[in-house]
């Protein structure tokens, strides 16, 4: 087949218009692809500079805490911005130009103030200049907001943190700690106090806002002032600082309860009843009375030793107490003491019931073991009953309660502590202040009564018993202060030394804890092995706090 003629000049015209298309495609393509670049250089500095907004107004958010007033505050909180902004994009950066921050703080809910970093920039156009653009204005909005806290420490002072004015002690370690970690916290925003314990609780500062002003009634004055000695009643502690949130009665607010302890709970408060029958029980100590002079007043007078070791089990008389007064028949569990004023005429009863008419109240005081372990000892000595509330941050907590006079356990005799096992018949199932003093650890063996009238209840001369009701009271004080759906509160403990780290976990409700509950507030469970730690568990749990306030 013939093939056709191809006309001479052609493929030089053809020529000719490939260069006028590549011309026409250049034209387009060239401000396409300027824009892709210059595209991807405006993202990029777009990511650059919220990157940068946001570590402004996050570093601000928790600078919101120094200076001594709000305006102080909100001073500094700008100045961190902008401080934190020109470190992450200084002027000039990346050729970019008028650069413009503006730094806001405000109230933006109930007791919440947010912070505001509005920036701009002028982004260089490269390609595009080719179109008459020569740079191109992005913004950037950075916001963190800090939830104001209401937090009550709870601090443990019992004898083992050692002597104050040591300051290598854990005592005095802690309460450096203590204090740092109340400065990092806002003056005029946030509301801080603290509770400390031993054997009983003192309300070393009552939750106010100003805690940092005032001086010497300061809350960091006040935690200097505070020594060490004591048991370790951390149920009653804990639900006093629980008693406090109450009273501010702030749901809206971060509700924050924060307990360091360095030992294992030990004492329970509770209503103690009395013994009015005589049953079997350990000695220790413990006086017993003379049959010869049943119609004194002054029980005092007539006592001898009885029950003095605490390894033996004795059949012990009732409690010595006297329940009534001289203008009225002051009963007696083994006599009416006198039917008369001049007393010339009593009534005499028998073992083992004795005096049906003594039937003293029960009496609000902290019991304690002093055995010198944590949960292993049946024997050895436990002590009380001892009042609850402290006198001041240097009281040591051994004063007795009072109320019937001629007891075992008053100071008007020796060997007064270890007087508790003849006056209180057992340890109730609840402690003063609703917390079960049964159900995280059991009473097995000897540590509840098998027999006798007070069958089946916790025994007062066990040491072990008192350790485990502890326990369970702390353990039970926590969960029902969590189970607050209104303050919703959360706990933070801190533990130093020798201390038992499940129970720490379960109050906290930490992650790791064998019955955490994802439904309740989750908290913490920080532990220092030394006093060397301390200040470090310390900043963690208020740096753990901070970031939930955002």
């Amino acid at each position: 087949m013939p093939q056709p003629k191809r006309i001479p000049g052609s493929r030089r015209r053809e020529r000719g218009i490939a260069i006028m298309l590549t011309a026409v495609m250049l034209f387009v393509l060239v401000p396409v692809a300027g824009l892709a670049l210059d595209a991807v250089l405006l993202y990029a500095l777009k990511a650059k500079l919220s990157t940068a907004a946001d570590a402004a107004a996050i570093a601000a958010a928790r600078s919101l805490n120094v200076g001594m007033t709000l305006a102080e505050q909100e001073n500094e909180a700008r100045q961190r911005a902008l401080d934190f902004f020109r470190a992450n994009f200084p002027n000039n950066a990346y050729n970019t130009s008028n650069h413009s921050v503006n730094v806001t703080v405000a109230e933006t809910a109930f007791r919440t103030r947010t912070v505001t970093v509005n920036a701009a920039i002028n982004a260089p156009q490269y390609f595009m200049r080719w179109l008459g653009f020569s740079s191109t204005r992005i913004n950037a909005l950075g916001r963190a907001s800090r939830r104001d806290v209401n937090l009550v420490m709870v601090l443990d002072r019992s004898g083992s943190m050692g002597n104050a004015a040591t300051a290598s002690s854990p005592c005095a370690v802690m309460k450096n700690a203590a204090t740092t970690f109340t400065n990092m916290f806002a003056e005029g925003r946030d509301r801080l106090g603290f509770v400390a314990f031993g054997s009983g609780y003192h309300i070393g500062f009552s939750p106010s806002m100003n805690f940092k002003s005032g001086g010497s009634s300061s809350m960091p004055s006040r935690l200097g002032s505070m020594t060490c000695q004591g048991g370790t009643s951390t149920a009653m502690a804990a639900w006093k600082a629980y008693e406090l949130l109450q009273a501010i009665d702030e749901p809206g607010a971060l509700n924050l309860i924060v307990l360091f302890t360095d030992g294992w709970p030990n004492g329970v408060t509770a209503d103690l009843p009395y013994r009015r029958i005589t049953d079997s029980r350990y000695g220790g100590g413990i006086r017993t009375d003379s049959t010869t002079t049943t119609t004194t007043r002054n029980i005092n007078t007539r006592w001898q030793t009885g029950y003095p070791n605490y390894a033996t089990t004795y059949s012990m008389l009732p409690s010595p107490c006297r329940q009534g007064s001289t203008s009225s028949p002051p009963y007696h569990y083994y006599n009416m003491r006198c039917n008369n004023s001049s007393c010339s005429s009593y009534t005499n009863y028998s073992s083992p019931n004795w005096n049906p008419n003594f039937n003293p109240p029960t009496r609000l005081g902290v019991v304690t073991q002093a055995a010198g372990d944590q949960d292993t000892l049946n024997t050895g000595a436990t002590v009380g009953p001892i009042r609850p509330e402290d006198s001041s941050l240097t009281d040591a907590g051994t004063t007795l309660v009072s109320g019937l006079d001629d007891c075992a356990a008053t100071t008007a005799v020796s060997n007064s502590w270890t007087g508790v096992r003849r006056d209180v018949a057992y340890l109730p199932d609840t402690d003063a202040y609703g917390n079960s003093t049964r159900g995280f650890m059991d009473f097995p063996g000897v540590m509840q009564f098998s027999s006798g009238p007070y069958v089946g209840k916790i025994r007062i001369d066990v040491p072990r018993s008192l350790t485990r009701a502890a326990l369970n009271a702390a353990d039970s004080a926590a969960s029902r202060i969590r189970s607050d759906v209104s303050l919703n509160p959360v706990i933070y403990v801190i533990g130093l030394g020798d201390v038992n780290h499940e129970i720490n976990r379960r109050m906290a409700n930490d992650p790791t804890s064998p019955i955490f509950d994802d439904a309740r507030p989750t908290g913490l469970y920080v532990y220092a092995p030394t006093p060397t730690e301390l200040n470090y568990a310390f900043v963690r749990v208020a740096s753990e706090i901070l970031r939930l306030a955002q």
